[in-house]
């Protein structure tokens, strides 16, 4: 391969779109951090040439603590159910939530939109789904019925079934 690495097109795309990071090139490993429309949140990315996966894992800024960690758990299973480029995730011992969504891409060739999308999904889900974290977490609301609710919301907007357009800068407040 010629060109710049995968991971020095991951550093390109988001100083070019002039998101702040932080880089670990001995670990391939960039983060991030922006503001939604509910609060900040961190992702980080990282990219595997080895395999040709790229990777983006959002951090919500709420961590459920060890009595409300099966209710959190039990919606991530909910929220996560069915979903085709990612999953919702808890760490059982601490009680970190992520969104992590990952994409492969032909061998050296890594290019913006795959960035884009694996980025844009992780960033989305992130703040259109922080609320009903909260609501289970800090309101005492049963999972069931927060995924059923947040799936009606997202599913009765006029581009139903489709994820808005991914263009960040106009949805989200970047670090």
């Amino acid at each position: 391969m010629n060109g710049p690495s995968s991971f020095n097109q991951v550093i390109e795309y988001f100083r070019s779109h002039h998101w702040r990071c932080q880089t670990d090139p001995a670990n391939r490993l960039l983060r991030a951090g922006f503001r939604g429309s509910h609060a900040e949140f961190r992702v980080a990315v990282t990219v595997n040439e080895s395999d040709d996966v790229v990777e983006a894992v959002g951090i919500l800024p709420i961590v459920a603590p060890p009595a409300k960690r099966a209710q959190a758990a039990e919606l991530c299973a909910y929220l996560s159910w069915g979903m085709r480029i990612g999953r919702f995730e808890m760490d059982p011992a601490d009680g970190e939530i992520r969104f992590h969504a990952s994409s492969a891409y032909p061998s050296g060739e890594l290019d913006d939109s795959v960035i884009n999308w694996v980025v844009g999904v992780t960033s989305v889900m992130l703040d259109e789904h922080f609320p009903a974290f909260v609501r289970v977490i800090c309101g005492n609301e049963s999972p069931t019925v927060v995924a059923l609710h947040i799936r009606e919301q997202i599913c009765n907007r006029p581009q139903a079934g489709l994820l808005p357009a991914l263009d960040l800068a106009t949805r989200l407040s970047l670090n």
